[in-house]
């Protein structure tokens, strides 16, 4: 049987699992399980599931459940470590790896218009990456490709680097050198820092 969370109200509308104080793969996957199981049939009241690395959090509307019931609920879908792990889903997102474009978000002010601006670029110039992110094994790959979407896409053949850039902290921000293999680029992931 699973060892089950310390729960604690948020406010007059929340209730946080919390699944000890380490990052741990194991627990991450317990946390998206539980979430969706709770997502898949939830229970009256329910307004959001937030989860982190360590936490759940329920938001609820105090009008139609309150946080004893939800409390309960939580309770035996942790005891049974909630249904299977989600599959994981492609997210697009649009780049360009033209080395005068490179980010440069803390010299600048961090402007959304500046980031909106290398999007438009990536887009004209038909560039579209897709990220794994694979945590279990310190990995990330990148798929890179050109392409207007009328013609097939060709792969991109140059070096790749992939900047992980929290929005207010810089020190924070990662560098990862990506090596390409057969079309893949592939880099290790940076040790997660909480914060």
């Amino acid at each position: 049987m699973a060892v089950l969370p310390v729960i604690k109200p948020v406010g007059d509308s929340g209730v946080l699992l919390e699944f000890g104080d380490s990052v741990d793969p194991a627990v991450f996957d317990r946390i998206l399980a539980i979430e969706a199981a709770l997502r898949a049939d939830p229970p009256p009241g329910l307004l959001e599931t937030v989860p982190a690395y360590v936490t759940l959090l329920l938001v609820y509307d105090p009008l139609l459940t309150d946080f004893a019931t939800l409390e309960t609920a939580a309770l035996a879908l942790a005891g049974q470590g909630g249904a299977p792990r989600p599959p994981p889903r492609d997210h697009v997102i649009p780049m360009c790896s033209d080395n005068d474009l490179e980010d440069d978000y803390y010299k600048q002010g961090k402007t959304i218009n500046q980031a909106l601006h290398r999007d438009d670029v990536a887009r004209e110039a038909g560039l579209h990456a897709f990220i794994t992110f694979d945590q279990a094994n310190d990995r990330v790959e990148v798929i890179a490709k050109r392409g207007d979407g009328a013609t097939p896409s060709i792969p991109v053949t140059e070096p790749l680097t992939l900047s992980l850039v929290h929005a207010t902290r810089a020190g924070f921000d990662s560098v990862i050198a990506l090596t390409n293999k057969e079309g893949r680029y592939i880099g290790r992931l940076p040790s997660l820092r909480v914060g």
